[in-house]
């Protein structure tokens, strides 16, 4: 795997009016290629961050994210990226060098095996036994009127088909433009319909389908960060913000968004104002307790959810599944049942189904739904909304847990989250 990267930098407090890197007259690169190289903003120009009064107003900081850019280095350059990053540590002015990847990271194609139908809605059994099916106790949760309502749920990834049967509903919305007809739109389709599939008898059920909203969001319209940016001006303090996109490390291998330090300080960013972000851990197989990966267990925690793949069966980490300390909980990452794709039933577009939707994909969107549904009941039942560290607890101390310690965490269980918070409510 050969993914082609670019240099990003975080400037320490400087004047970068003529969006240009310059070394001091006396540095010895002064003279070099690399002086007066153009910075291009992280943040677009085409969105830009909310007004500074606006961001006031409602105590959250996106301002770091001015200090990131983009090196725009010449094509002629004979040099790596790695010597030029050991020139760049050089700079006094800069304050963190990563590489990235050019283009937003297309999903793998993982494809199991078909099997069963949408049995991760219903109860997991009591002891976690090998060939039994494991939901998320979510059909309980339908029985205590928790369908998603009063929340929001925005997804940033791909494209989406909101022309699908199971997505044509007026609380469904493009917050970006997108189109719907690249080859990534099944994904986006696949997620929106677990989360929020219609409930008419035909097709397939979302686990939250009564959300106030879910906005889709494409990253492939201004990016990741304009993305997130674009779903912090419509959320509020309980919503969620799915990430189903992941990245690619220095290592070339699949992990979570947020291991780029720009999407982890934006993440930060939306938990600080109490939006729940849920992101997918990728589907690299890699053990982020590695010492490779030292530098990012290091960084203080930015309260998001991070979602490993396990099985419907044993809920052990399946091969593929990014694992590790930074990974908190789990969902199906095989033989899931949604809309899109076509290999389960097609009579046109908009009228496709699969039953083989998998990865950290499936898994992260199951998640999301399953915290909408818990969140929806907490808000009915206490007029306030939990906090993103009060979900991710809540989730992991309820949830199933595996039979292996595959550093991935347990599977929700909605249900035994609802009886949880009861109790709570109850003692005080």
């Amino acid at each position: 795997m050969n993914i082609k990267r670019k240099i990003l930098i975080k400037l320490n407090n400087i004047d970068c009016d003529n969006k240009k890197l310059s070394f001091p007259i006396f540095h010895e690169m002064h003279h070099s290629f690399l002086n007066n190289i153009p910075l291009v903003p992280v943040v677009s120009s085409i969105h830009q961050l909310p007004p500074k009064s606006y961001i006031d107003s409602i105590s959250i900081n996106f301002n770091d994210l001015n200090k990131y850019y983009y090196l725009n280095l010449p094509e002629n350059n004979h040099y790596s990226l790695d010597e030029i990053i050991k020139v760049l540590q050089q700079h006094p002015d800069i304050e963190y060098i990563q590489t990235v990847p050019i283009q937003p990271i297309e999903p793998p194609n993982i494809t199991p095996d078909f099997t069963q139908y949408q049995q991760y809605l219903n109860t997991p059994e009591k002891t976690v036994n090998i060939n039994k099916i494991k939901g998320l106790g979510i059909c309980e949760a339908w029985k205590q009127e928790a369908y998603g309502q009063g929340i929001q749920v925005a997804d940033i990834e791909w494209d989406f088909n909101l022309s699908h049967h199971d997505l044509s509903t007026d609380n469904i919305t493009p917050l970006l433009p997108f189109n719907e007809k690249t080859s990534q739109a099944d994904h986006g389709t696949a997620v929106a319909g677990l989360i929020m599939g219609k409930n008419d008898g035909k097709g397939i059920t979302g686990l939250a389908y009564k959300l106030d909203m879910f906005y889709a969001i494409s990253e492939l319209t201004c990016g990741r960060i304009d993305a997130i940016i674009a779903s912090k001006r419509i959320l509020h303090a309980g919503d969620i913000v799915l990430y189903e996109m992941q990245t690619i490390c220095e290592h070339q291998a699949y992990v979570p968004a947020d291991y780029e330090m720009h999407i982890w300080e934006a993440t930060r960013a939306l938990t600080d104002a109490g939006i729940i972000v849920i992101m997918a851990a990728g589907n690299g197989g890699v053990d982020l307790d590695l010492p490779a990966y030292e530098s990012y267990r290091q960084r203080h925690d930015n309260n998001s959810i991070r979602v490993g793949a396990g099985s419907p069966y044993t809920l052990n980490r399946l091969p593929f599944s990014t694992h590790g300390s930074p990974i908190h909980v789990q969902a199906w990452g095989e033989d899931v049942a949604t809309a899109g794709y076509g290999d389960l039933f097609r009579s046109d577009d908009n009228h496709t189904y699969t039953a083989n939707f998998s990865g950290t994909s499936s898994a992260s969107a199951l998640v999301a739904g399953a915290a909408a549904v818990i969140q929806s009941w907490y808000k009915d039942h206490t007029n306030s909304v939990l906090t993103p560290i009060q979900m991710r607890d809540l989730l992991i101390r309820t949830g199933t847990f595996p039979l292996l310690n595959d550093k991935i965490g347990p599977l929700p269980n909605v249900n035994n989250a609802i009886l949880y918070l009861k109790k709570l409510i109850k003692r005080h």
